[in-house]
């Protein structure tokens, strides 16, 4: 899909469904896609709470959004990125979308829906979402994927890694690249350079789950249940099987108790890797490239 249909539909568009299949036998990845719909100024997210949380009533989040219980969702004045499940749908009465999307509909307010199923449909209805009259567009992920990919040829800027459709990852491998000039091709080299790289917003999405409670220093997870429910909560968000994702999660695990200052966000400004923010941030003009802006705020915000 061009860039440009996919942009017009931001526009023009009030009830968007977007199907994501990647979901498959070991591999989830069903908040991957999530990228895209923040930086198509999508600042409100409702998903099922479990998704968020690691084995407690706290939530983690990758990225920066604000999460909503459905539930709790009252006035229709924010537009809304809405992620499930057939299973969530069908099986779990609470997290039924057919109420929101109905009351979101009869506003000038937009939602997208994100679900793991083409042929989604809501509970006690009889046929596709898709096919419902209240939806505008219907997108599959993998080709707003593709327009994402064209615009930021667009700009110049490449997508590195070669296992991941995860906008935000690709972001991160970027940003490394900027700042040291090594090229990373996949996650699992992403994940292996963030001792090195603490300016990378990566490692702020992860602090909240290491960061120390005493305020000062990192924290590794102290049980293996809890390492099990840290690559569970990675499986969400990238390409995974569970024994990759284990790995990686005992992987970043070990950067907790090997560095404490990694994710303290005090501690890691004072990492002497800063600089290589400092002189990253210096070779980019955000005014000239939309995507370069975002790097620029992100280089900014570490240091």
């Amino acid at each position: 899909m061009r860039w440009s249909k996919y942009d017009q539909s931001l526009r023009n568009a009030e009830v968007v469904f977007i199907y994501d299949t990647q979901k498959n036998g070991n591999v989830e990845g069903v908040l991957r896609g999530l990228p895209t719909l923040l930086y198509s100024r999508f600042c409100d997210v409702t998903s099922p709470k479990s998704w968020l949380q690691i084995g407690g009533s706290d939530q983690h989040r990758l990225y920066e959004y604000s999460w909503h219980r459905l539930q709790d969702i009252e006035e229709i004045d924010f537009d809304l990125a809405a992620l499930t499940t057939q299973y969530y749908e069908s099986n779990l009465a609470v997290f039924s979308l057919r109420t929101l999307i109905n009351r979101y509909s009869n506003t000038a307010q937009r939602i997208f829906v994100v679900a793991d199923q083409k042929s989604f449909e809501l509970a006690g209805t009889v046929r596709p979402f898709r096919e419902d009259s209240v939806v505008d567009r219907t997108f599959a992920y993998e080709d707003i994927y593709t327009a994402f990919a064209e615009r930021y040829d667009e700009h110049d800027v490449s997508l590195p890694l070669q296992d991941t459709k995860n906008l935000f990852l690709q972001d991160n491998a970027n940003m490394y690249e900027i700042a040291t000039g090594e090229t990373l091709q996949t996650t699992k080299q992403l994940m292996e350079v963030l001792p090195e790289a603490p300016y990378l917003p990566v490692v702020k999405g992860l602090s909240s789950i290491f960061a120390s409670q005493t305020g000062i220093g990192s924290e590794p997870l102290g049980s293996v249940e809890e390492q099990e429910e840290f690559g569970k909560w990675l499986r969400r968000r990238i390409e995974l099987d569970y024994n990759e994702a284990l790995s990686m999660a005992r992987m970043i695990n070990e950067y907790a108790s090997d560095n404490e200052r990694i994710f303290d966000p005090g501690g890691r400004r004072r990492m002497p890797e800063m600089n290589n923010a400092r002189t990253a941030r210096q070779e980019i003009d955000p005014e000239d490239n939309p995507i370069h802006e975002r790097y620029h705020a992100w280089f900014s915000e570490a240091v």
